[in-house]
């Protein structure tokens, strides 16, 4: 009776053992602090300080499914990071929500571009970073958004860092000349449904609604906002999506005719193409990475001895209840 009772005992403390390994795991990997580096000394002729937001866009919950936080979960954001063209145009989707609803970054910092931003203390997840555009020397200069991921990689098997430098894309948007202007053109298209709806796009100047319309097949899913002031920041978003749709933007500057041209193009997808790994509330989305899977090395060993010891008298308990019996 006396070995069952060890037996049970020892069993107890091996399960209560890994747990608590399990636990120190994922403490530990919460635990790290990230820090991101914005290198863009390259652009040192550019004699401007130039202001930088990074927001926090979602949390880790494993190597393939994210939360989107709670600032950016109430907008239809499909958060598709599975190739370098889905990341980008996931950056400009957070951005224009950003821009467009005023909100808080999580971080903020001006310098100048022979500096190095550095943020550091960062909780794991993914941060987009953007600036606003600049004038310097009758030239508007503006950086495309960008989504980084900050997380130890060897916890979640990922080619992840905690530590990560970012050389952001800076690019000329056109002249600063008071007669010159710029041109907003946007165009729609729907994937993963036959299915569509009028499209409500919103031209924001410098993050206060310009104009709205309507996109549908009777303009072809494509409208022209022409001589525009080329100094001011012009950004968009869709409205009232239907509930069953994500939405995301692209854009790219174009020059037509030694004019800038601003190329928005919104698509929008049926949502039953993606799978939630919580109820929708949480805004939880799985989605497939390209991160290259790479030995756990940094995960906890101290457990090891321990569960080692316990498996040691534990079989020495067995031998000793089956000595007993054949005597």
């Amino acid at each position: 009776m006396k070995c069952c009772k060890i037996i049970k005992v020892m069993t107890a403390l091996m399960i209560f053992a890994s747990m608590l390994c399990h636990f120190s795991s994922a403490v530990s990997a919460e635990g790290k602090r990230g820090r991101i580096t914005l290198d863009f000394r390259a652009f040192e002729g550019l004699d401007t300080e130039m202001r930088w937001d990074i927001f926090r866009v979602a949390d880790i919950i494993d190597a393939e499914t994210f939360e989107i936080t709670e600032g950016f979960r109430e907008y239809p954001i499909k958060f598709d990071i599975s190739t370098k063209e889905a990341l980008n145009s996931l950056a400009y989707t957070l951005s224009y929500y950003a821009i467009s609803e005023s909100l808080e970054p999580y971080c903020s910092k001006s310098c100048m571009p022979d500096d190095m931003l550095i943020a550091e203390n960062l909780p794991q997840g993914f941060y987009l970073i953007q600036s606003g555009q600049v004038e310097y020397n009758s030239f508007v200069y503006s950086s495309a958004p960008v989504v980084v991921c900050v997380a130890d990689g060897e916890v979640y098997g990922t080619d992840w860092q905690l530590d990560i430098t970012v050389v952001p894309k800076l690019g000329l948007v056109c002249s600063g000349a008071a007669s010159d202007k710029i041109s907003c053109v946007v165009k729609a298209k729907f994937t993963n449904t036959e299915e569509t709806h009028d499209v409500k796009v919103s031209l924001f100047k410098d993050g206060v609604i310009y104009d709205t319309i309507i996109l549908n097949a009777a303009n072809e899913w494509q409208y022209v906002w022409p001589e525009l002031d080329n100094k001011n920041e012009w950004t968009i978003i869709e409205n009232d999506l239907p509930e069953n749709f994500f939405v995301n933007f692209e854009m790219e500057y174009l020059d037509a005719e030694g004019r800038g041209v601003k190329y928005f193009e919104i698509t929008n997808s049926y949502k039953d193409k993606v799978t939630t790994t919580a109820p929708p509330a949480t805004t939880t989305i799985q989605t497939t990475t390209t991160a290259q899977k790479l030995p756990q090395t940094g995960m906890l060993l101290w457990p090891i001895p321990v569960l080692s010891l316990l498996g040691i008298i534990l079989i020495a308990a067995g031998s000793l209840m089956l000595r007993k019996k054949t005597q």
